[in-house]
């Protein structure tokens, strides 16, 4: 990504990319990744609303 080094790309399934400027630690971009793939379901149905123009609803946190 020009004029992003270092950035972190993230997509979900979607062709979406989040781009985050600050790097985090490996134990938290495992734990995002964890909680993605326990939930994936859900965030894609949330991104269906949210195309939709409708909030979307919760999600549960990682315990």
């Amino acid at each position: 990504m020009k004029g992003h080094e270092g950035a972190m790309c993230f997509g979900i399934a979607s062709g979406r990319c989040l781009t985050l400027e600050n790097p985090i630690s490996p134990r938290a971009l495992g734990l995002v990744m964890e909680w993605a793939m326990l939930h994936k379901q859900e965030l894609m149905a949330d991104l269906e609303l949210a195309n939709s123009n409708q909030p979307p609803l919760k999600i549960e946190p990682l315990e």
